[in-house]
Formats: structure tokens, sequence, C-alpha cells
């Protein structure tokens, strides 16, 4: 019996070296503990008002928001109810209710994940998002839901706007759900000066929406079929933090009470530890409100304000020097802390299940590991290939290449029973892709 072609790729990642370079530390977390939404963090509604019914047909309230048993739980009610929104004198007539928070805290770039679990009623609309400052338009949604074609499956997709521009329907996650389970899902942002910057989101570890800057630094989705001409200039202002379950979507009818249920909010930031860090004229609606380096200052009589309500963290290793021109408003909140960057070496994800985040890995499509057998794991010097059902091959390799795309092993697959010798590697972890039957399957291992 001939096999298909099998091609193995292994691809090392030597963690300690990529650590050197850039630091994450946790700067934000709610987990919803105790009985009620920190206000400190989150607004309980659209804290700018809602839209007429003609616009939207639910009015987000805050007693559609609650904190119970360790999760945020937003609410949708058919209700049929006069209210008047925020912003207005008039009530309108509006036939649903619903449940948002809205984060007091801007982030501009960093990983962005909740745990979440939505609806998978018909019109359903859940959403994880983030909004910037109007006068720019910056929005990301993580995601939200959609329903095609009239049928009982919930689609996700991605969508990037600035400045009334949007890459939005050609970048649908290109998968169904019926859903109503917890799953964990992640935005990584790049910083806009950073060279190849993208923003990625996962689900569950894998990764479903990849925008890339082109020639004229502008974003395309490189996963889900991007539409010729379809670009958006790359969000380069904070955002604050949404979750939401609306609708319904879609010219659907909603007659049941919906839930949508949250289990934590986390963001991590690449952490600056060696160098200083300097705040002149700050904007906390555009500007990052965390910051960290070494030392951090505010430049001698320039404008650094806390407004109101508004928020600012400054997370030193060694100083912080506040100097003329600093100044809190009452109900403004600063925090200055001191934290060794020895206590923040890890990164922040999980590498097991967000191992793509912070590469430029290829963009595949991860299977169960099911035709061979991979051990020891972890590895010392010896690693064992098995395959199950191969039992005469042809042109089968197996291929190991380090983070930078250099081949460091070249070596022909030979028979069931394969043994590879990996003791000139580096420490770190091994990502390990089988190709079979043009099929891309996944397993990691860490060389020890």
């Amino acid at each position: 019996m001939y096999f298909l072609k099998t091609t193995i790729i292994i691809i090392l990642f030597n963690l300690s070296s990529l650590l050197l370079k850039s630091q994450w530390l946790l700067i934000f977390e709610d987990n919803f503990e105790g009985n009620q939404l920190n206000k400190k963090y989150w607004y309980d509604r659209r804290y700018w008002g809602d839209f007429p019914p003609n616009v939207e047909p639910a009015i987000h309230l805050p007693e559609n928001v609650s904190v119970e048993n360790g999760h945020l739980y937003l609410r949708f009610k058919p209700e049929n109810k006069w209210h008047i929104p925020l912003n207005y004198t008039d009530s309108f007539f509006y036939p649903y209710s619903a449940g948002m928070i809205w984060s007091k805290v801007f982030f501009r770039y960093g990983v962005i994940e909740a745990r979440i679990k939505i609806p998978n009623t018909i019109g359903a609309w859940a959403a994880f998002w983030l909004y910037g400052h109007a006068s720019y338009g910056d929005e990301i949604d993580i995601f939200e839901q959609y329903w095609p074609d009239n049928n009982n499956k919930v689609d996700l997709k991605t969508t990037i706007h600035h400045s009334g521009e949007k890459v939005v329907d050609n970048n649908k996650y290109n998968r169904s759900f019926i859903d109503n389970q917890w799953r964990v899902y992640t935005l990584s942002w790049d910083h806009v000066n950073m060279e190849n910057a993208r923003i990625k989101v996962h689900i569950d570890g894998e990764c479903v929406s990849d925008f890339v800057k082109n020639d004229h630094g502008r974003l395309y989705n490189t996963i889900a079929g991007n539409v010729l001409g379809k670009t958006v200039k790359y969000p380069e202002y904070a955002e604050n933090i949404i979750l939401s379950l609306g609708g319904p979507h879609d010219n659907y009818s909603i007659s049941s009470l919906l839930t949508m249920v949250v289990d934590y909010v986390k963001v991590w930031q690449k952490q600056n530890c060696d160098g200083i860090t300097t705040l002149c004229n700050y904007n906390h609606k555009l500007d990052n409100n965390f910051f960290t380096g070494k030392i951090i200052q505010t430049g001698n009589n320039c404008h650094v304000t806390v407004d109101s309500s508004a928020l600012l963290f400054l997370y030193a290793t060694k100083e912080i020097h506040l100097k003329p021109g600093f100044s809190v408003k009452r109900g403004g909140n600063f925090v200055g802390r001191i934290i060794p960057c020895s206590q923040n070496k890890s990164l922040p994800v999980d590498m097991s299940t967000k191992d793509t985040i912070s590469f430029n890995d290829p963009h595949i499509h991860f299977l169960k590991l099911k035709h061979c057998k991979i051990y020891p794991k972890p590895v010392n010097n010896k690693l064992f290939i098995e395959f199950f059902d191969l039992y005469e091959k042809s042109n089968d390799h197996i291929e190991i290449y380090d983070i930078y795309g250099k081949l460091l092993l070249n070596q022909d697959i030979t028979n069931s029973h394969n043994e590879f010798d990996l003791s000139f590697f580096d420490t770190g972890i091994n990502f390990i892709n089988v190709i079979i039957n043009e099929e891309v399957y996944y397993e990691k291992v860490v060389k020890l």
C-alpha cells in the first residue's frame, strides 16, 4: 500500500531569546468577582447615549448588566416599552432592551483577550469590540455575530474601521457555530510603526483573521479571502473595550430572553524595561492609558492632565518623575508603581494554545494529529516519529527551521519508525506541522 506524499515541518522557536527582545506585562484584568460591576473601569451602557429605535431597535440599559458567581452577564430582552435615551429629551418606543459594558480605560496596542459564551438564537448580535475617538472612527470588531442564508448557524466576522473606511464581509471567519459554548477570543494589535505590523484574531488559539499591511501601509485580511482593493488605514489611536449583546440582527425578530456570559477580560502590553518614557501633551482619549519604562517622566511644563473619570497608569522599573505641568482633576484616577522587570519575564499568553500571537507564522488551519505519533515530549536529544497506517512511502521527509526561517535539518523518512537527532538544537518550543494529503496537522514539543 502506498500513502500519498507526506511532509513534516518542525519550526523551532528559541523562547528565551524572544523574551529578551520583548517582555509582556499584564496591565489590565477583570475577572468579574463580587456582585457588582467595577464602575471604576466600566460604564454599564453606551456612555454617550443610544440611537432612536429607527436606527437600533434596542436601548442599552444598566439593569441588563450584572455580575454574578464570578461572571459578567449581559441580557437582551423583548420589552415594548417607552424610554428616554441619554442625551435626548423625547421618549421613544423600543421593542427591545440590551446589555453593554464600555471600558473607561483606553488601550493602544497589545494583546486583548476575553473568555465568552454567546447565545445561538437566530438574530442575536453579540460582539466583542474596540472603539476609539469618534473624530477618527477607529473601531476593531474582534467578533460580531451575523446570520447568513436564513439558517440556524451563526457566523462571526472581524471588521476594521478607520476614518469612515472599513474592511468588512470579505474577512468572515470562514467557520460557523451553533454556539453557547465557552470560547477564548484574542486580539493581537501591533504598534503601527513596527515593521510588518499586523492585527490578528484568534479563537481558542486558532488564528482566524490576520490583517497585514500592504506596500502602501494599509491593512488587508490574508486568511478569509480578501476582496481585491478592500483595504483600510491602520488604526493608530487608543480605543475602549466594549462587550455587548444587542439585536435583532439581519432583520430577524427575537421573542425570548438572551444572555451573553463573560468570564474575564485581560490586556497585555510590551514592557519597556530599559528606556526613558516621557509624557508630554497627553490626551487620554487618543493615547494609551498605560506607560512603562525604566524611568517615566512628564516633560517640564508639558500639559499632562488626568481628566475627571479618566485613568493613567505609570509602571516604571526604577523611577517616576512628575514635573511641573502634571495635574489630576477631581474624579481622575492616577496610579504610579515601581515594578522590577525581573517579575515580568514571561509572555502573557499560554504558548500551548495561542502560539501564533507573537510570531509571523504560516496561516494554517490546525487539525488534530492522527496519522502519526511524535515523542518524547519534552524532547532531550532524540525525537521519534511513528506512523500508524504507513507501509510504503516515497519522497517523504522532515524539515526543521529556526524562527528566522533558516533550514536546520532536511532528512528523508524511510520507514514507519523514524529517529531524529536534535541534540545540537537550542532549547525552546518546537512547533511541528505534519502535512498529509494537503491537510496540515499540528503538535508542539519542547526541546530541553
